[in-house]
């Protein structure tokens, strides 16, 4: 672990027995940005396998939306790209810093 993190993961001196409580910095490294990465990958990858078998229903001409309004496949589209890119960089944040 030392290769990896150079404080140790809990330490009681820093979190517990201080006035002044705080993480250690292996703790927010890994702990605090993987957890939500790999929850953000799990539920990007249930949703999309859910959708997977799924027509995507198309607005109709006489819709309130009008001609402006974007499709059902468009919006999926664009969650997934937006999800994507986040759990890059949460990714990114946890290997680089």
């Amino acid at each position: 672990m030392s290769s990896f993190c150079p404080d140790p993961f809990v330490d009681p001196s820093v979190s517990w027995e201080t006035s002044d409580p705080r993480l250690t910095r292996c703790m927010e490294d890994t702990l605090l940005a993987a957890a939500p990465a790999a929850a953000m990958a799990a539920a990007a990858a249930l949703e999309w396998a859910a959708a997977a078998g799924k027509d995507l229903p198309r607005p109709s001409s006489s819709s309130s939306g009008g001609e402006g309004a974007m499709d059902g496949r468009k919006l999926y589209v664009a969650k997934v790209v937006l999800n994507g890119v986040a759990i890059v960089n949460s990714a990114c944040e946890l290997a680089f810093r």
